[in-house]
């Protein structure tokens, strides 16, 4: 009963994928918001972003993701290992000029996911915010969405597919759980049939038995008799 409870499951999972994928693709506007973070003690207007991803995954993804497409390197920075910089980096992407950049990963409570924070600053008190650099802000704001529409989509395509091939493998333990009944079945039938020709058979044996034992009886007899009359005389 197990097995079926695994197949229905595999469904359930199969399509809670599809459709997180989906709204995940056809509503990008809302994978983004904008928070308060302090960064080295500075107050900063950060680019948040939630994932069901974990936290390592998503930081590893975004590091290869600014390498690739910008020929940014993230570094470990500090307050340990959840916060990364980038420093005087050149991000055309966002401006000519060059820029220090601040990650943050944390996970979500419960370990439901992660949280990515980006900020940016031209300088220590030159924070890249709304107010004060919009273009700027918006161009980095894309650059984060789109590196978020990148990133849930292959995390989901990869689930989809360990979802489906859950679902085919819970397919195929049905179906040899299936067979294994049908067999299991068609032995019940065949030993039933066994156990009626063997019931039959001692049926039609027991008067051959009967008639056995009184030639035995009758024999015994014979023989007491001549060994009797072998005495007397």
């Amino acid at each position: 009963m197990n097995k079926y409870y695994t197949l229905c499951f595999g469904f359930f999972v199969f399509f809670y994928i599809l459709s997180c994928c989906e709204q995940v693709v056809a509503q990008p506007q809302e994978l983004v918001s904008v928070t308060e973070q302090k960064f080295d003690k500075r107050q900063m207007t950060t680019i948040t972003v939630s994932f069901e991803a974990e936290s390592d995954e998503v930081i590893d993804a975004f590091d290869k993701h600014l390498r690739k497409a910008h020929k940014v390197k993230l570094k470990s920075g500090f307050f340990g290992g959840k916060n990364y910089t980038a420093e005087k980096a050149t991000l055309t992407a966002v401006t000519p000029e060059r820029i220090d950049l601040f990650v943050r990963i944390e996970s979500k409570k419960g370990n439901t996911g992660a949280i990515l924070y980006v900020a940016a600053a031209k300088g220590y008190d030159l924070i890249i915010s709304p107010q004060r650099y919009p273009d700027e802000f918006d161009k980095l704001q894309v650059l984060v969405r789109n590196f978020a529409i990148e990133f849930n989509k292959a995390y989901y395509d990869k689930l989809i597919k360990e979802a489906a091939a859950a679902l085919a493998a819970a397919e195929k333990e049905k179906q040899n759980l299936e067979k294994e009944s049908e067999n299991a079945k068609n032995k019940i039938v065949s030993l039933k049939k066994e156990l009626e020709n063997n019931e039959n058979k001692i049926k039609e044996n027991e008067p051959k038995i009967k008639q056995a034992d009184e030639k035995i009886k009758q024999a015994t007899e014979n023989l007491e008799r001549m060994r009797q009359n072998i005495g007397t005389n």
